[in-house]
């Protein structure tokens, strides 16, 4: 687990470009995490630290993301509820996690198990660029997945965001 995750310094993500390819996780001035698209071959790759994922949705009427560590492909599947609104992820030791609004007309996004609040999505702003506060729950801080849980929550929200604005 990242350390850059869990310090005392608001985590925010920030788009770079206006076509939303490039985004960063920054502590402060320091960048912790980074998340680039490939339109070219619809993979996402978030990168923290040493770690690296790759992203690649796949459907449309059951749409998944499969997800990819350090090269494998697909060694764990988010399973997107229809309409935008989340998912759930299932990971080897720690169960189901729910990915959706925190409510019907909520703007904020949470990872969930079945004690509550891992990981939260908030004040996800802006038009051109867009940006939005991490807030990891005191649960999560120690999860190895944590890192994880981050990058995915932004893929998945940015993802939502560009569907629901080309359609």
């Amino acid at each position: 687990m990242d350390s850059a995750f869990v310090g005392d310094r608001p985590l925010v993500w920030q788009q770079l470009d206006l076509l939303g390819l490039s985004h960063d996780l920054r502590a402060g001035d320091q960048i912790v995490a980074t998340l680039r698209w490939d339109w070219a071959t619809r993979i996402a790759t978030a990168e923290a630290g040493t770690q690296r994922w790759t992203f690649r949705t796949r459907g449309v009427l059951h749409p998944e993301i499969g997800i990819g560590v350090d090269g494998q492909d697909a060694v764990a599947i988010f399973q997107r509820r229809r309409m935008g609104r989340g998912g759930s992820l299932e990971l080897p030791g720690r169960g189901l996690l729910r990915y959706a609004p925190a409510g019907l007309l909520s703007r904020e996004w949470e990872w969930t198990d079945d004690d509550g609040v891992l990981v939260r999505l908030r004040r996800v702003s802006g038009v051109l660029r867009r940006s939005g506060r991490v807030e990891i729950g005191e649960r999560a801080r120690s999860l190895k997945e944590l890192p994880l849980l981050v990058m995915l929550a932004w893929y998945v929200k940015m993802q939502t965001d560009m569907e629901t604005s080309s359609s």
